[in-house]
């Protein structure tokens, strides 16, 4: 699995036994039968063309596409002087877009190799999808308590979620 304690929560809640490898390992591991699966992108099994190396199906549940966002600690961010705070608020403004698109598109390309390359993508019914986020729903409150989240921003990212529907 990717590393970071949010996957490992995710893949224990859903039954798996999550384990961390080094990615130059993983070929390896995979060919000496010690991977049942992955949690990654289309582009990073694309990347490393490892359907030569056993994986042979994609079950695309939506749940893992990373994207970065800053986060500044307040204390750092307040010792910046106002023009480098507009330097880098700008900048990311002007780019998240663009890159966002340009990743997603990636994602697309890559998931089209695949399938070229004899991988069959399994997408399960929306209603499964919205059964196993309701499932998970119900951990969030625990998650957020492990992962030493600060409850006002769950609550602020929950709305603008709310906001942007």
């Amino acid at each position: 699995m990717a590393g970071g304690t949010a996957n490992k929560l995710r893949i224990q809640a859903l039954g798996g036994n999550p384990v961390i490898i080094p990615w130059p390992d993983l070929p390896e591991y995979m060919r000496q039968g010690k991977v049942d699966g992955i949690l990654t992108s289309y582009e990073t099994v694309k990347s490393a063309k490892l359907w030569e190396n056993g994986v042979m199906h994609v079950f695309e549940d939506r749940e893992y596409f990373p994207q970065y966002i800053p986060l500044i600690r307040a204390s750092f961010w307040e010792k910046l002087t106002p023009d480098i705070q507009a330097l880098l608020t700008d900048t990311w403004k002007e780019n998240v877009d663009a890159a966002r698109l340009s990743a997603a598109e990636a994602q697309k390309e890559a998931k089209q190799i695949l399938v070229e390359n004899g991988v069959e993508i399994i997408v399960p019914e929306p209603a499964q999808l919205e059964k196993w986020r309701n499932q998970m729903l119900l951990l969030q409150d625990e998650f957020i308590r492990e992962l030493r989240i600060d409850p006002e921003l769950v609550r602020q990212i929950n709305a603008a979620l709310k906001g942007s529907e």
